[in-house]
């Protein structure tokens, strides 16, 4: 049998960011001298220098996840969907806006729903910090409130009209300016406390 003869190392180091690998090949001198055939000693290294690359490649491709990132606030890693948590404010935000501005009171809740709504227009209803008067309307058999006139853009409206299940309920709000975003969120808010008696005021617009 033929003595293998000195081999000689093939030395591969890797500097990526975040991966630092040394990776010895061993490969002999001489063709079939390690007692392979050449074609087996030749596969053998190009498996190995496939390897290699993998390695090179899987070191650049990650990223470290650093504190204080938005993929650390969000749990999320490089191979995960980025998905951001909304905010409380957010979620009270969406909350009323989803929040019908028409809705059924029962006749045995009516009561309070319009004290709700008449301490909304007083305490509200005028502006930031301005107490106002809530305005007695009749239309038909529909009885409502309203704001009274006065400095802020923005008019509330209540009507309601007695129906088989309880007293049906109709809410709205109007500006003068803006786009009516706004009133809408108000029209939500207000909406909401007659209905269940909770009030967002940070996210009244006055």
């Amino acid at each position: 049998m033929t003595p293998t003869s000195p081999e000689r190392e093939m030395v591969g180091v890797f500097f990526c960011g975040y991966y630092k690998g040394i990776v010895r090949l061993r490969r002999p001198y001489g063709a079939g001298a390690c007692g392979y055939s050449q074609g087996r000693c030749l596969m053998k290294t190009t498996n190995s220098l496939i390897v290699l690359s993998l390695l090179a490649l899987s070191g650049c491709s990650v990223e470290k996840v650093r504190d204080g990132s938005i993929a650390h606030l969000s749990h999320a890693n490089a191979f995960e969907k980025l998905e951001v948590a909304a905010t409380p404010e957010d979620q009270a935000r969406d909350e009323i806006l989803a929040a019908p501005t028409e809705f059924v009171v029962p006749i045995e809740q009516d009561r309070f729903a319009w004290e709700r709504a008449r301490f909304f227009l007083e305490n509200y209803g005028g502006g930031a910090g301005t107490p106002s008067n809530a305005v007695v309307k009749v239309v038909g058999s529909r009885r409502g409130l309203s704001s009274a006139p006065g400095p802020s853009p923005y008019t509330y409206e209540v009507f309601k009209d007695f129906s088989g299940e309880g007293y049906r309920y109709s809410v709205r709000c109007v500006t003068t300016s803006g786009d009516g975003s706004d009133a809408t969120l108000n029209a939500g808010n207000f909406a909401r406390f007659i209905r269940e008696g909770k009030l967002e005021v940070s996210l009244l617009v006055r």
